[in-house]
């Protein structure tokens, strides 16, 4: 039983993922349960004064190339080459690794503008921060997933479970549930043999209206319906059976 979270906050996400995680392991009679939130990180953040920026001439695309230049190289098609006899070896120009901790070093580092080159620290603000290692998206938002192994219980009354959860009764505003995988399937699998079943019965009252002539008595036919499915649902309740395809076919 594949569980999906899905917010374009992260904060409000990451609260609500943990929340959840905590009431699925109350849960009576599941296997184990696993979750895509990443490991938070250490990160340095850099947050331009845009104002600033502007009447420098420097852009935010600048501030993140000389950061990325500094700290990691530049990319290989940009490199300088040594030439050996045999083959060509790049050469990688990077700040030293211990200067990822100092901020001040950082903030000195040189920045284009159109007005000419400018410290990084007049025009942004670094601080040591945390973030995800990983970010996962669908349908252009961030999620979580949580994987949950049935240990042999029914799909559908697992997730009737899940659903009653305290934690996704109350999600915080911008975050929502939704289901894939298996839980998506058989959703969409009782949707189109619920569409099946009422297009049958009315199938069989059009043609009895055709035989009979009339649009009453075909009502006192068809009232033995519910009577018959009934009698299946109670078959399935003593027979301590879920629905299944094969018990869906039988009903129909």
């Amino acid at each position: 039983y594949i569980l999906v979270l899905q917010g374009d906050d992260p904060h409000a996400l990451t609260q609500a993922a943990r929340a959840v995680e905590s009431d699925l392991r109350t849960l009576p009679g599941l296997g184990s349960i696993t979750s895509t939130a990443s490991l938070v990180r250490p990160e340095i953040a850099v947050k331009p004064d845009f104002a600033r920026a502007a009447d420098l001439g420097v852009t935010s695309s600048a501030i993140a190339e000389t950061l990325r230049i500094a700290t990691v190289g530049d990319y290989d098609v940009s490199l300088p080459k040594l030439n050996l006899s045999q083959r060509q070896v790049p050469i990688v120009v990077k700040l030293d690794s211990a200067a990822r901790q100092d901020l001040d070093l950082l903030g000195r580092l040189s920045v284009p503008g159109s007005k000419g080159p400018v410290m990084l620290n007049q025009v942004a603000t670094l601080e040591f921060s945390g973030g995800p290692a990983v970010i996962d998206r669908y349908d252009r938002s961030r999620n979580i997933n949580f994987e949950i192994e049935l240990s042999g219980l029914p799909l559908g009354d697992v997730a009737k479970a899940v659903h009653e959860l305290p934690s996704l009764k109350q999600l915080p505003p911008g975050v929502k549930l939704i289901e894939v995988g298996d839980a998506e399937v058989m959703g969409e699998l009782f949707a189109s043999f619920g569409l099946a079943m009422l297009t049958g019965v009315l199938c069989i009252y059009i043609v009895l209206v055709l035989l009979f002539k009339t649009f009453l008595h075909p009502f006192t036919i068809l009232a033995a319906l519910p009577l018959s499915l009934g009698g299946a649902f109670v078959a399935l309740l003593l027979a301590d059976k879920s629905f299944s395809m094969p018990s869906l076919i039988g009903l129909i």
